[in-house]
C-alpha cells in the first residue's frame, strides 16, 4: 500500500532516508544501499536540463550522498515510473542496452558501461540491437529490473532497518495567531523536559517511544505555576494537538487527522473559504471546529475526499447565493450570466518575439537564458555514506538551489504564517488566503461566464481594454487572441505586476520581464505556463494521460469557423512548456501537484462544455 508523504530528507553520514505524512507520523528507512533507502530503484539523479520530458512530478525531495545528488520518491512505484518515463525520453529512445550503458553508468564515473551492458543483456535477455524505444512495455520491464539489480537494490540486505515512527505535534495559537516563545514542561514517561514554542508557536515533535507512555504538557498560569494543559498515552497513531491560548488559560483541540466529533457551541456568522491547493476537508474542519459531515452536508460535496483548489465553501452554514467568500482577487457585483461555448484553445497569433518555437525547437528564449529555481527541499545532515552505489541516472530536474526574489512593483500586505502540510501550523482562524491568488479570480471569471463564446464575454468585459491594450478593440476573432491579456487581468487585480505588453502569451518570457517575473524548473499551482502560441495558468497533472496538464485560461476551445474561445480547463502537453511565477510569490516548496481531469473540473465549476475544440477558432 502506497503511503501518502509530504516531504522526505536524507543523513548521508547514517544512511537514513526520513519520510513524513501530514499527520506527523515519519517512515525510516536506514542501511541497505541509495536505490533502496530513497525508494529510486533506477539510481535516478536530477539534472539541470529544463526539457519537459525530464520533469520529476513524483520526486519528494533529493537526497545528498557520498555518490552525489538522487533523487527520493514517495513510492517505488513512483521511482520505477520516473525511471521509466527517462528511458522513454529522446535521451535513451534511441539507444541500444550497450548505448544506454555508455550514458547511463559513464566509465568517468568510476563504472565499467561494457560490463554493465552485457550483464543487464544476460539478465533480461533482450536483443542487443533492440532499440529502448521499439521495446513493448514488458520488455523495457524486463530491462529495467536487470538494472534494478545492476544498480544494487538488492545488495546489503542484512543492513536495512525499516521502522515506524508515531509523534504528538502540539501547536500553539491564541485564536488567529501562532503564539512563539511560550513556556512549557513536558513529561514524556519518567522524565521531564523544559520547552518553548518556535515561531510558528509549534513545540518539538514528542516521538512516541513506547505504547502506552505518558504524555503530559504543563503551561505557566498566571501566579507562574505550571498547570496541565495536555495529557495523553503514546499510541500507534499520530496526533496533532492545537491549544488555544485565552490569556494564561489554555484549551486542547484535536487537529487535522483526529477531527473532534461535534460539539454544540454558539454558531458564529457564516463565513466563506476557498480551497487551496494541499487542502482536505479534514484539515478545514478541524482548524474551525466543525465536523467534515457539516462541511459535506451544507455545501452539497458528495465526496469528501474530492474537493477542488478554488472551490468555494461555507463554514459555520448552509451554502448560499449570498454568502461572503474572503479570498485576495475577489471582485464584487460581477453578473453571472452568459450562453455556453465549449473547447480547447485558440493560438495566440501575435507572437512576442521575433522567432517561431516551431521554428527553434521550443518555447520563445528569454535574452539572457536565466531561470530561477523554486526554495529548496530540505536539507540533509552533513557527511559521508560508505556504501551508496557510484552508478549515474540521468534523468530529473535541477533541484534545491536557493530561490531568488525581489519586492513586487505592488506588494500584497497579506501576512502569513506558515503552510498546509509544511510542518509549520498556519493561523487558524485568519482568512487571508494566498495560494496563487489569481487562480480564485481566473475561477470566478469561469464559472461567471460558464463556458461562453469570446463575443458574449466582451459584451461585458474586454480583458485587451482592462489591461489598457486599447488598440485591440475586440477579443474576438483569431487575430485578437486574449489568453495572455486575461491572466495579466488576474494578476493585476491582485497586485502582481503586468508583463510589458499585455497581450503578447510569449512575451512573458523575454528579458525586459525579469524584473516582475521568474522562470521556475518545475511546475507549481497557479504558475504561467507558456507554451508555443499560449499562455495558461497551471492547475494540475492530467491524469487521463502522462505527460499532460492541465491549463486554466482565457481564448481556450475555440473551433474555427464555430465559436471562438472562452474561460474554462483543458489539457495540454508538457513538453516546450515553460514555468513562471510573478515575483515577490513564495509558492510551497513541498507541494505536489494533483491529479485532474479536464471534463470533472469543468463539470464541477458548472463551465459547460458541448465538445473539444481544435486550438483555432
Amino acid at each position: 500500500m502506497a503511503h501518502k508523504f509530504i516531504s522526505a530528507t536524507h543523513n548521508k553520514k547514517t544512511l537514513t532516508a526520513m519520510y513524513k505524512m501530514a499527520d506527523g507520523t515519519i517512515y525510516i528507512r536506514k542501511g541497505g544501499t541509495i536505490p533502496w533507502r530513497l525508494q529510486n530503484p533506477g539510481d535516478v539523479r536530477p539534472n539541470k536540463s529544463n526539457a519537459s520530458e525530464y520533469l520529476q512530478p513524483l520526486r519528494l525531495a533529493i537526497a545528498d550522498t557520498a555518490s552525489g545528488q538522487f533523487s527520493m520518491f514517495g513510492s517505488e512505484e513512483d521511482g520505477w515510473e520516473t525511471k521509466k518515463k527517462l528511458l522513454r525520453s529522446s535521451l535513451y529512445r534511441d539507444c541500444t542496452v550497450s548505448d544506454m550503458a555508455k550514458v547511463y553508468a559513464p566509465k568517468e564515473d568510476g563504472n565499467d558501461p561494457e560490463r554493465y551492458a552485457k550483464e543487464v543483456l544476460a539478465e533480461s535477455g533482450v536483443s542487443p540491437s533492440l532499440t529502448m524505444g521499439d521495446m513493448d512495455d514488458a520488455t523495457l520491464e524486463r530491462v529495467m529490473e536487470a538494472m534494478k539489480k545492476e544498480e544494487g537494490y538488492y545488495n546489503l540486505k542484512e543492513t536495512r532497518v525499516e521502522k515506524w515512527v508515531y509523534t504528538t505535534n502540539i501547536s500553539v495559537t491564541d485564536g488567529i495567531l501562532p503564539v512563539a516563545g511560550v513556556p512549557f514542561k513536558a513529561t514524556l514517561g519518567t522524565c521531564e523536559y523544559s520547552c518553548k514554542t518556535d515561531k510558528y508557536g509549534k513545540l518539538a515533535p514528542i516521538v512516541h517511544k513506547n505504547e502506552g507512555m505518558n504524555i503530559e504538557v504543563k503551561a505557566a498560569n498566571a501566579a507562574g505555576e505550571y498547570e496541565t494543559a495536555y495529557s495523553a498515552q503514546a499510541g500507534n497513531e499520530s496526533k496533532n494537538i492545537l491549544l488555544k491560548r485565552n490569556f494564561v488559560q489554555y484549551k486542547a483541540h484535536t487537529l487535522a487527522h483526529n477531527p473532534e466529533p461535534p460539539h454544540e457551541k454558539s454558531q458564529p456568522k457564516p463565513t466563506g473559504y476557498i480551497i487551496q491547493s494541499g487542502d482536505t476537508l479534514s484539515e478545514i474542519a478541524a482548524r474551525y471546529e466543525v465536523s467534515v459531515s457539516e462541511l459535506t452536508e451544507n455545501n452539497g460535496i458528495k465526496d469528501p475526499n474530492k474537493i477542488y483548489p478554488g472551490q468555494r465553501i461555507v463554514i459555520y452554514g448552509k451554502k448560499g447565493t449570498d454568502d461572503p467568500v474572503i479570498a485576495p482577487g475577489h471582485i464584487d457585483g460581477d453578473p453571472v450570466d452568459g450562453p455556453l461555448s465549449p473547447g480547447g484553445w485558440t493560438p495566440d497569433a501575435t507572437g512576442g518575439s521575433g522567432s517561431s518555437p516551431a521554428e527553434t525547437g521550443g518555447a520563445t528564449p528569454s535574452g539572457t537564458g536565466e531561470s530561477y529555481p523554486l526554495p529548496p527541499y530540505p536539507e540533509s545532515t552533513s557527511g559521508t555514506d560508505s556504501t551508496g552505489h557510484p552508478t549515474v541516472g540521468a534523468g530529473g530536474q535541477k533541484s534545491d538551489s536557493s530561490q531568488t526574489t525581489a519586492t513586487p512593483n505592488k506588494p500584497i500586505n497579506v501576512p502569513t504564517v506558515g503552510s498546509k502540510n509544511s510542518g509549520r501550523p498556519v493561523a487558524p482562524m485568519g482568512h487571508e488566503q494566498r495560494d496563487a491568488p489569481w487562480m480564485v479570480t481566473a475561477i470566478a471569471k469561469a464559472e461567471k461566464y460558464k463556458g461562453a463564446d469570446e463575443s458574449i464575454i466582451e459584451q461585458s468585459e474586454n480583458f485587451h481594454s482592462l489591461c489598457k491594450v486599447n488598440w485591440i478593440p475586440t477579443m474576438v476573432g483569431r487575430k485578437n487572441a486574449w489568453c495572455a491579456s486575461f491572466i495579466n487581468y488576474c494578476l493585476q487585480v491582485n497586485n502582481y505586476a503586468m508583463w510589458s505588453e499585455a497581450q503578447r502569451s510569449q512575451d512573458i518570457a523575454l528579458k525586459k520581464n525579469k524584473g516582475s517575473f521568474i522562470e521556475i524548473k518545475e511546475p507549481v499551482y497557479g504558475c504561467m505556463v507558456m507554451l508555443p502560441g499560449h499562455v495558461t495558468l497551471m492547475y494540475g497533472l492530467d491524469k487521463n494521460t502522462k505527460g499532460k496538464f492541465i491549463g486554466l485560461g482565457g481564448n481556450q476551445g475555440g473551433i474555427e469557423g464555430v465559436f471562438g474561445g472562452t474561460i474554462r480547463f483543458s489539457s495540454f502537453w508538457l513538453r516546450r512548456a515553460r514555468f513562471f511565477l510573478p515575483v515577490g510569490y513564495k509558492s510551497k516548496s513541498d507541494s505536489i501537484l494533483g491529479n485532474y481531469d479536464a471534463s470533472e473540473l469543468n463539470n464541477h465549476f458548472m463551465i459547460q462544455v458541448i465538445e473539444d475544440g481544435n486550438g483555432t477558432e
